[in-house]
């Protein structure tokens, strides 16, 4: 066995890793993929807890960031 695997993930989780020639980020090239969009739902009809408003503003704004790499 040459224990040789191929996973798909974003590189979101990996960042430290990929910067660090630890691992391989191969983007998937495919206009299908290039159209799909995260999103982050809340309730509408009320507000969120103080530390979840902090946390959705952090993930949204730390994925804009992201977004931009």
């Amino acid at each position: 066995m040459l224990n040789m695997d191929v996973s798909f993930f974003t590189r979101l989780g990996f960042l430290q890793e990929i910067e660090q020639g630890s691992i391989a980020w191969r983007p998937l090239v495919s206009a299908q993929v290039k159209r799909l969009r995260l999103g982050l739902v809340v309730p509408a009809n009320r507000s969120l807890s103080p530390p979840a408003d902090q946390l959705a503003r952090r993930l949204s704004d730390d994925l804009h960031r992201y977004g931009a790499i």
